[in-house]
């Protein structure tokens, strides 16, 4: 049996890579992506549109999220997600300052 000792310092601690996540909505989008699809070739996709739409409709990507959460139909729930966000940002009230 090894020691507490021996196994950290047989633990290999990797340098931080380029391009590793700096923003949380890099973390959210990587969320929704892996939960909801998981294919490598969308999350570039799915990266772009989060990044467009964090900023200006946060609240609404969150909604989408939530409402995507428990969906079990034969719909892709990636495509779900962006469907509720659309209708939610049609549906959502102008408002002015």
């Amino acid at each position: 049996m090894d020691t507490i000792g021996s196994i950290l310092q047989k633990k290999v601690i990797e340098p931080p890579r380029k391009g590793m996540i700096q923003h949380e909505w890099q973390a959210f989008a990587y969320k929704v992506w892996k939960e909801y699809d998981g294919d490598p070739g969308t999350l570039k996709n799915v990266m772009r549109f989060f990044k467009t739409w964090n900023m200006s409709s946060r609240s609404l990507l969150d909604h989408a999220y939530s409402f995507c959460k428990d969906y079990t139909g034969k719909i892709p729930k990636i495509k779900m997600f962006y469907w509720k966000f659309w209708q939610l940002k049609k549906n959502k009230p102008l408002t002015r300052f």
